[in-house]
């Protein structure tokens, strides 16, 4: 996505989006009250092809994703076809699990990145990691 547009991030709706029913509800309101793009997070256990078509239908953009590290290491596939369902280019992830908050974990996803990465680039989808404070850590003494 080239352009700048303003966002509803779903994870603050997710309550509202735990079937396919309230996705189309919630994305309705959505735009109802202005908003042209949303961050796809913290939605329920639905299908991704057809949240795909109620994305699209909704007349909303998916400028970005949050989904689960584990998704992205052991899904690769399974996460570039819903990036492409939905049309987004832009993935992230919200945090990590606590296994990565060591230098030995830190080490692991970098090396996993190294695989992930270069897949998601080959589909045009770039990644993000959505950092909070706690991934501000001392090693050593340093951050």
């Amino acid at each position: 996505m080239n352009r700048k547009v303003l966002g509803a991030q779903l994870y603050t709706l997710r309550e509202h989006c735990r079937t396919i029913p309230e996705i189309v509800a919630t994305l309705a309101k959505v735009r109802a009250i202005g908003y042209t793009a949303v961050q796809v997070s913290g939605i329920g256990p639905v299908d991704s092809r057809e949240a795909g078509k109620v994305l699209a239908d909704s007349g909303l953009t998916v400028a970005a994703t949050h989904m689960g590290w584990w998704n992205f290491v052991h899904e690769t596939d399974k996460v570039i076809q819903t990036h492409n369902w939905w049309n987004c280019v832009h993935s992230a992830i919200g945090s990590l699990g606590a296994e990565y908050y060591s230098p030995e974990g830190l080490d692991r996803f970098l090396a996993e990145l190294a695989v992930v990465a270069p897949k998601l680039a080959a589909e045009g989808i770039d990644f993000s990691f959505h950092n909070h404070c706690l991934e501000f850590i001392k090693f050593d003494g340093r951050l």
